[in-house]
């Protein structure tokens, strides 16, 4: 992911759709109104930037392709990867359908997996959301 919006979008989607969200903030009128209301309380986040060696990757013939308006754990949800049908492999990549340059890696050994960052970040809202359109996401978080 090259943007937070572009990798914390699921999470974000999750949170405004989210009936517990709903019941969490219903019994105190103040957070209820920010919540339910015109404004949407958007949690602060948190991004774990590591650093990852790849030394042998292979397609995943059982499932290839993957759905670019998933999260990458969804898109794992959604079609699991068995790990035990590639014994010898580090990694397994899927393909964005038509698009051979995207792919969503699944590395199967924790110890090519280097954390180096921890990202935190909140978003300030300029004004309140009157929709919920994500193409109009960024104007309101104040990009």
């Amino acid at each position: 992911m090259n943007s937070i919006l572009a990798a914390d979008l699921p999470r974000i989607r999750s949170v405004l759709s989210n009936n517990k969200t709903k019941e969490k903030y219903k019994q105190s009128p103040y957070l209820s109104s920010k919540v339910l209301g015109d404004l949407k309380l958007i949690p602060s986040g948190h991004f774990l930037i590591c650093k990852v060696l790849i030394l042998k990757g292979k397609y995943d013939s059982i499932n290839p392709n993957f759905d670019l308006n998933l999260s990458p754990t969804e898109n794992f949800y959604q079609k699991p990867l068995d790990p035990k049908s590639y014994t010898n492999e580090t990694s397994i990549f899927r393909l964005k359908e038509g698009d051979n340059k995207h792919k969503l890696w699944f590395v199967l050994d924790g110890a090519l997996v280097q954390p180096e960052f921890l990202v935190e970040f909140d978003y300030v809202q300029k004004m309140p959301f009157y929709k919920n359109n994500f193409s109009d996401f960024g104007d309101f978080l104040g990009f």
